[in-house]
């Protein structure tokens, strides 16, 4: 019994010590989670390495590979149009949070910011204005480092999401612009 308590406390500790395992085994029990439920209208499709009606098995898997990559090139393309929908949204934001300002210049950014997203949240039924706020902050970090080494970089992201980009943190932000900035 007492070896147990042991142990536990132990592992208690390491849990305590090493936050980055927890997220990665979360990140994994999420991946999991999602794999173990069904998506809708899905149906099993059975991708074996069987013999095509008219080709080979190396036919098929030629076309597998094919179909793989082109896959893969339309995630690309939607991670930098996500990535750029965001900026765009943010330098929206941004603009109309100046306007808001310019129009009467008693009003604070935070109190112009409150009017700009109480405007935005009329036309998006079902969002909560702190889900919108937190949004907004991410999309923000997506400007912050594109606006500063160019938009045209966009199209340079491979295999970040916009959520990881906007999810760096502001050193990493500062060492993006500082190593890649217009000058």
């Amino acid at each position: 019994m007492q070896e147990s308590e042991s142990q536990s406390r132990r592992n208690s500790s390491r849990r305590r010590t090493s936050p980055r395992i927890t997220r990665e085994q979360e990140k994994f029990q999420a991946l999991l989670q999602e794999l173990s439920t069904p998506a809708k209208g899905e149906k099993a499709e059975n991708v074996d390495e069987e013999e095509d009606a008219d080709g080979s098995v190396s036919q098929s898997l030629a076309r597998l590979y094919q179909k793989a990559t082109r896959a893969g090139l339309r995630v690309t393309k939607a991670n930098q149009d996500e990535i750029l929908c965001w900026y765009k949204y943010a330098e929206g934001f941004e603009n109309r949070v100046r306007d808001i300002r310019t129009q009467d210049s008693s009003v604070t950014d935070p109190t112009a910011r409150s009017r700009a997203y109480r405007e935005v949240s009329q036309h998006l039924p079902g969002i909560t204005e702190a889900n919108l706020r937190k949004k907004t902050q991410k999309a923000r970090n997506i400007y912050k480092v594109f606006v500063r080494i160019g938009i045209n970089k966009i199209k340079r992201v491979k295999s970040y999401s916009a959520d990881a980009i906007s999810s760096l943190s502001s050193t990493q932000i500062q060492n993006i612009i500082d190593r890649f900035s217009m000058t």
